[in-house]
């Protein structure tokens, strides 16, 4: 998101981010990744979350990406320490198996299109995101 921020802005929208961490963590995370041109915001306790229908994945659903994380096909950890430091800390502390998803509301609140994540891989494509925004 962070890198097409610029394209969705440009169709009038403003973007925030929710994620379900704390203020700490997001401040160690853009501290160690780089800040984002929009705001996130910290949902730890997922109140917004489940209020909007999202779904945690289940513990099966970690089953292939342990897998593919022990068998090298997916890289967890950077080769920057910082950057580790926060993964790490993140997978201990957060809730790492809220799916997430994209919500698009009108100025006055009214929603008008949504995509709920049911799988990590599975979030809506920024082309989507701007046909949406479009229509």
């Amino acid at each position: 998101m962070r890198e097409s921020a610029e394209r969705i802005e440009e169709e009038g929208v403003s973007i925030i981010a929710v994620v379900p961490a704390d203020g700490e963590q997001i401040r160690a995370f853009s501290n160690a990744f780089g800040s984002y041109p929009f705001p996130i915001l910290g949902d730890p306790g997922r109140v917004a979350y489940q209020k909007m229908g999202h779904k945690r994945m289940s513990r099966w659903t970690l089953v292939p990406i342990a897998f593919r994380l022990l068998t090298g096909q997916i890289k967890l950890f950077k080769d920057d320490p910082k950057q580790n430091e926060v993964v790490k800390k993140a997978i201990r502390t957060q809730d790492t198996m809220q799916n997430g998803g994209a919500w698009l509301f009108s100025e006055s609140g009214d929603l008008l299109w949504s995509h709920i994540d049911d799988q990590p891989q599975n979030h809506a494509t920024i082309e989507e995101i701007l046909k949406q925004i479009r229509a």
